[in-house]
């Protein structure tokens, strides 16, 4: 039932986007745990519980906040040249991990993310230094998304 319940949640929140499939899937689990309830349980009190622990799941699950754990590679927003020798170092490691993995007219860097929020980094090849903004967040589909704007 817990697992019926976190599909639930996870439903609700993409409800409005996919508008009637979602909204059939949601009230197809909570009929589902209501049936379940119905059907296995005796007492008054197991239905009582029955229903506690999922909308119990489903509160904590709210509560807690959304984890971002994922590696992506992307273009820097400005297209500078760098060298071999380009190294990049992220003002909080705490949300991000940044390193520069290619180089020439198509400069990326390997982005490992942490958490969503915002910090900056910065790329030194020799003596030219490049600061950027990188923003993690979570898009209204629930897609981990990257921005890279320059500073």
């Amino acid at each position: 039932m817990c697992l019926l319940a976190y599909m639930c949640k996870d439903g609700m929140k993409h409800v409005i986007y996919s508008f009637p499939n979602m909204l059939i899937m949601v009230l197809f689990c909570v009929l589902q745990v209501l049936l379940y309830l119905y059907v296995f349980t005796e007492k008054i009190s197991q239905k009582l519980i029955g229903l506690a622990v999922p909308a119990a799941f489903v509160a904590v699950m709210l509560l807690m906040p959304p984890n971002a754990d994922f590696s992506t590679s992307q273009f820097l927003p400005d297209s500078p040249a760098l060298t071999e020798n380009a190294v990049a170092a992220s003002d909080d490691t705490g949300i991000a991990e940044i390193a520069v993995t290619g180089n020439g007219a198509d400069s990326t860097v390997r982005i490992r993310a942490h958490a969503y929020g915002a910090t900056t980094f910065t790329v030194k090849d020799g003596e030219k230094e490049y600061r950027y903004r990188i923003r993690i967040y979570e898009d209204e589909l629930g897609t981990s998304r990257v921005e890279i704007t320059p500073e």
